[in-house]
């Protein structure tokens, strides 16, 4: 894949300006979307195309004229947005400032508050208390908190 050229870019940039969107995600604010609503397909696909045919487009239907979505997420929709940049005004600017620092946030390693050892919060799976570093150090954070009785029993004899 060849990288875009300065002019390519900022014939991208301008459409995303004006027919493109960064939505917010209830609940997941560093989750990376980028969409662009248009009834001119051709366009879509030289948009995708450009970045070397990442995300996909679909359909939407219309009563009036045929629409199609293009759709790029995660580290897809983040170099896409790295690429345009320099050409986005204030306003996009700022909103892809605030999706790459919460992203940033998220990634942040934290300390496990039971062995003190650092972790990547999405080391711990199934959404779990995302405050120890293992499953192992939960339990022992929180004796008796578990529906195990073999657990509780072990923890008993440990106290006496």
């Amino acid at each position: 894949m060849t990288e875009p050229t300065r002019e390519q870019l900022a014939w991208a940039a301008g459409w995303f300006e004006g027919e493109g969107s960064i939505p917010r995600t209830t609940g997941k604010p560093a989750a990376a979307r980028i969409s662009i609503t248009n009834t001119d397909h051709e366009i879509l696909a030289a948009f995708r195309a450009l970045f070397g045919d990442v995300g996909f487009i679909y359909p939407v239907p219309s009563p009036v004229k045929p629409r199609w979505i293009f759709q790029a997420t995660g580290e897809d929709a983040i170099r896409i947005l790295r690429l345009i940049y320099p050409w986005l005004y204030s306003r996009r600017r700022a909103r892809v400032d605030e999706l790459l620092a919460a992203r940033a946030e998220k990634r942040k390693p934290r300390l496990c508050k039971q062995c003190g050892g650092s972790f990547a919060p999405k080391a711990i799976r199934g959404g779990q208390n995302r405050l120890y570093c293992s499953a192992d150090c939960a339990r022992l954070a929180n004796p008796g908190g578990g529906n195990n009785p073999r657990c509780n029993y072990e923890i008993l004899e440990v106290l006496r």
